[in-house]
């Protein structure tokens, strides 16, 4: 029992963080080890079948931890079980006294500046995306308990360190990345302020923007950073073997499945002068969906009617020099979810615009509609990917064949833009795939 205690004890210190769980439980601390003592005690004395198993296995315990403490001389102090992977992972759960008190010489911290002769022993001047280079960093820091505070290293803190010296003392690398543009997601409320993020990112040249993540998805060129508001994550759990805390998942599937292709780089879990925010960093662009086929028609065309020719390969081109790049569908028993992808090549667009997403049968009929469009099309530049998120629900009814009308209209005519010039076009029509 007291092996359990000590067990929970030590979970929820080191998920819940050194300000909740270790301070609110330390005073529990000698009695847990009472209990365990105790326990183990009782154990080894017990009945005399497998008795000799048991002291033995204790032994070999006891032999463990002396001699790997003992291989840790003259850092004996940095001591963590092979479990959980050693004493070069015992950063991620303890630090200060419990890990790095003064064992680190003058001679070593020098020892690294001379290894890395970039190094920086002082934390970035840009939180948010640290400059290229090396940077040194304590434990302690590291986990925000030094008098830079909670946030200094935080970027460091999503990353692996490239060297742990003596076990407490890290070493990371900064690789370049060119940041192009920041867009945060605008539901419920835009987390940051422009101002805000031009002073973090020490840039003036960054191109900002805002879109509805939940309707919406926008994949600007070149590499930028997305950042989103605290309340659209679930609460990190822990993971594994280790207990430690994972990174907070998105509670909505079409903002965690465009996440993809981003990492977690900043995890601002408690609010100050700023709010609660996640920023992820862009590692690779979106590849899209796959080959995809489409019918070029007047929407006033029933499917069944389409030309009996072959169905267009994607991308075409939708009014002056707007990408049509195809489609995806997921389904449940609750609901149809598309997603239509489009690109931008126009220099400026100055009147708003939606997409059209028409649920149809084969004789034109009508079943759903989920138009829409969660940016503004007044801040869309050339290479500009849009990805527009259409939700049907189900039930519907029972079709033998399922057609998706789309394309792009103007708001304040309503008027449908052009498949390719073609003058008589303005619709795509693309055949859902049947549910199994």
């Amino acid at each position: 029992m007291g092996t359990l205690f000590a067990l929970l004890y030590t979970s929820i210190a080191i998920t819940t963080g050194p300000n909740i769980g270790y301070r609110h439980l330390l005073p529990l601390q000698p009695f847990l080890c009472i209990l365990g003592g105790e326990s183990g005690w009782q154990w080894l004395r017990g009945g005399y079948t497998g008795r000799w198993l048991r002291w033995a296995l204790m032994a070999v315990c006891i032999g463990w931890h002396i001699t790997g403490t003992l291989r840790l001389w003259p850092n004996e102090l940095a001591f963590f079980n092979g479990l959980i992977g050693g004493p070069d992972k015992g950063y991620l759960y303890l630090v200060d006294s419990n890990l790095d008190w003064g064992q680190m010489s003058a001679e070593t911290v020098a020892e690294v500046a001379r290894r890395y002769t970039d190094v920086q022993p002082v934390p970035p001047s840009r939180r948010w995306r640290p400059d290229p280079g090396h940077y040194l960093i304590t434990a302690l820091a590291l986990q925000g308990l030094s008098e830079s505070g909670p946030f200094a290293y935080e970027w460091f803190r999503h990353s692996e360190p490239e060297a742990i010296i003596e076990h407490t003392l890290l070493v990371y690398r900064v690789a370049s990345f060119d940041v192009t543009w920041f867009a945060q997601c605008a539901t419920h409320a835009v987390p940051l302020a422009s101002e805000t993020v031009l002073k973090e990112m020490d840039t003036a040249k960054l191109r900002l923007l805002t879109f509805d993540c939940q309707q919406t998805w926008v994949y600007p060129p070149g590499y930028g950073i997305y950042g989103l508001s605290y309340d659209l994550y679930q609460a990190p759990r822990p993971t594994g073997r280790t207990f430690l805390a994972g990174e907070p998942q998105p509670q909505d599937a079409f903002i965690a499945a465009h996440l993809e292709t981003t990492r977690l780089s900043f995890d601002k879990l408690h609010a100050d002068s700023l709010p609660r925010f996640i920023l992820h960093e862009l590692t690779r662009r979106a590849d899209g969906p796959a080959m995809s086929y489409a019918y070029a028609s007047p929407a006033s065309i029933p499917p069944i009617s389409l030309p009996q020719t072959e169905p267009r390969r994607l991308p075409v081109t939708v009014g002056d020099d707007f990408l049509a790049l195809g489609a995806t569908f997921r389904s449940d028993d609750r609901q149809l979810e598309v997603e239509t992808w489009w690109q931008s090549n126009q220099s400026a667009i100055s009147r708003p615009f939606s997409i059209m997403a028409h649920l149809v049968a084969a004789d034109g009929a009508v079943i759903a509609v989920a138009d829409g469009l969660g940016v503004s099309p007044l801040v869309l530049q050339p290479g500009d990917i849009v990805v527009q998120r259409h939700r049907f629900e189900f039930p519907v009814p029972i079709q033998p064949e399922l057609w998706l009308r789309t394309g792009i209209y103007w708001l304040d005519t309503m008027t449908r833009w052009e498949i390719d010039t073609h003058t008589d076009y303005d619709a795509l029509y693309i055949p859902v795939p049947m549910r199994p």
